[in-house]
């Protein structure tokens, strides 16, 4: 599953990545994301990557040309922004997403010791 999660980078926008990945994520999370809106979810995920999204909302600071200078933003601020995104009739515009973007952040990336 772990591989699947290559979806959160915030670069996969700027260079395109098919739904595959986060309905694989959303399958493995069933009890979250009921297959029902999985087809809503692959939607929501279009409209995402068809979206134009500032760089600066990734990219903190440093010299865009020299990639090894980039500071780049928290994955969760990036994505905090993308799902805060609303619809000309104000509503969430990725409700389906933020199930999954969320839930997949929450996921631990490590090996903690059973205390």
């Amino acid at each position: 599953m772990l591989k699947h999660l290559a979806f959160l980078h915030p670069l996969v926008h700027k260079f395109g990545m098919s739904d595959k990945p986060i309905k694989a994520v959303a399958k493995k999370l069933s009890i979250i994301i009921p297959a029902a809106e999985l087809s809503t979810l692959g939607n929501e995920w279009k409209l995402y990557m068809s979206k134009d999204i500032s760089d600066t909302w990734y990219i903190a600071n440093g010299d865009r040309t020299h990639i090894e200078e980039i500071s780049y933003q928290w994955i969760d601020c990036y994505w905090s922004m993308v799902l805060a995104m609303k619809n000309t009739q104000g509503e969430l515009k990725y409700k389906t997403l933020t199930k999954v973007v969320q839930t997949s952040l929450t996921l631990s990336h490590g090996h903690p010791d059973v205390e």
